[in-house]
Order: C-alpha cells, then sequence, then structure tokens
C-alpha cells in the first residue's frame, strides 16, 4: 500500500544509500553518476507504456495516487486530488551519447523530447517487470518488491478523520 507515490530506479537507489536523510541532495549527487553515468550499469525496469509497447532502459519511474501537474521544467507540482481512482505515471530515460543532451535541452525547457526519453501517462493499474527485486521509494520509504510489482488505485482505501473546527478557542 502506498498514500502518495512509488518510485522506482534512480529515486529508489538514492533513497537506499546510507546518509540519504542526513543529507538528501549530496547523497543524490553521489548516486546520479552510478544511474546516469558513462559506467552505469543499466537499470532493469521493463514495463508496458502508453501506447502499448513494451519500454525498456528508464531510469526514472514513478507511480502517484492521482496524477501530479508539471511545471515548464517538468518538476512536480500539484495534483488535482489523490482520490481520483487513477494512478499517474512517468517514466524517464536519459539516455547516452546524443540522446542525453536532446533528453536534458527538452526535459529543462518541457518541450517534446526527441530521443523519446519522456512518457507521462495515467492508468488504473500499472506493472512493472524485472529479472531480480525491485527497488522501490514507497512514500520515501526504501523497501525492495518480487518482481512483477502491480500497482493500481484502490479509491477510499485510505479514510482520513479531520477534528471538527468550532471557529472559537481560547488562549490561557
Amino acid at each position: 500500500m502506498f498514500v502518495n507515490n512509488v518510485s522506482l530506479g534512480l529515486y529508489a537507489m538514492i533513497v537506499r544509500t546510507e546518509g540519504y536523510r542526513e543529507n538528501k541532495p549530496m547523497t543524490a549527487w553521489h548516486v546520479l553518476p552510478s544511474v546516469l553515468g558513462p559506467r552505469a550499469a543499466p537499470v532493469d525496469l521493463r514495463f508496458t507504456g502508453p501506447d502499448g509497447r513494451e519500454h525498456a532502459g528508464f531510469q526514472l519511474i514513478l507511480a502517484s495516487n492521482g496524477p501530479y501537474r508539471l511545471t515548464a521544467d517538468r518538476r512536480l507540482g500539484s495534483r488535482e486530488g489523490m482520490d481520483l481512482g487513477i494512478l499517474g505515471i512517468f517514466a524517464a530515460k536519459a539516455g547516452e551519447g546524443e540522446d542525453l543532451p536532446a533528453f536534458a535541452g527538452a526535459w529543462w525547457t518541457g518541450q517534446a523530447d526527441p530521443s523519446r526519453g519522456w512518457l507521462q501517462w495515467v492508468a488504473a493499474e500499472f506493472e512493472v517487470r524485472s529479472g531480480g527485486p525491485i527497488a522501490a521509494g514507497v512514500d520515501g520509504e526504501a523497501l525492495v518488491f518480487d518482481s512483477p510489482l502491480q500497482l493500481r488505485s484502490l479509491p477510499g482505501a485510505l479514510r482520513v478523520r479531520v477534528a471538527a473546527f468550532s471557529g472559537s478557542h481560547s488562549t490561557a
């Protein structure tokens, strides 16, 4: 179960790294070369995309409860709600060689990605496959799952109680 989102690939590796909680930016900086650098091992995550085709080699996959809106430079922004009954799914592949600058430029400007390294869609269910266990950041916590990892939205599965507000309060 997750409330907010499940991250696979890059962010899952960052969250699992010792020292992450104490210094998130520095930890991310140290992990990036192992995922995006010239000696990086391919990330073994496979999924069926919005086009019905099989995809592999994406370094980051994010499934969220309800789709995030993106800012112009593709940073995650707000959501309409988390009770819509759909998953928002992003997958990013920075590529290598000539694809990397095309991906980076498209990412930063929010333009169409000529390298095809960015996918975004919504679905009721989503499955990720791998040849081994799948590391995940689940609502910011490091977990590991067996493959295949099946994600789906369960609207109304979490009940939230909100205290009544009377409008008046006293100070002592």
